[in-house]
């Protein structure tokens, strides 16, 4: 009789292994995903603050450009000839240096 409950207390003890052992495989797996995800979402948070800092950086030369070339346009269109002719060279430099390096980038990208 002892042999019985002790064979049934046996069978009994493996099932609840079995199952805990499933159980816990699963809250692992699910665990590991939850932590991709973590790390997927701090990675996509990280990326997107470069991007707001480049693009700050981006809006601020463009501010610094514009200013510059307003000034220049300002001398170009005071009364001073002297003064017209070298902010009217001034910004023909500057559109074609900014020129030659939009198309040095392309024909690297290009080839």
């Amino acid at each position: 009789m002892n042999k019985k409950i002790l064979a049934i207390f046996s069978g009994i003890g493996a099932f609840f292994s079995a199952v805990f052992f499933v159980l816990f495989k699963q809250a692992k797996a699910e665990r590991k995903a939850l932590e991709k995800e973590l790390e997927a979402e701090s990675l996509r948070a990280d990326s997107n603050e470069e991007v707001r800092k480049a693009e700050s950086e981006i809006h601020k030369t463009l501010v610094e450009k514009e200013k510059e070339n307003a000034e220049l346009i300002e001398k170009a269109h005071s009364g001073n000839n002297l003064d017209n002719f070298n902010a009217g060279l001034e910004l023909l430099r500057k559109q074609a240096e900014s020129g030659q390096k939009r198309n040095s980038c392309n024909n690297k990208s290009g080839t």
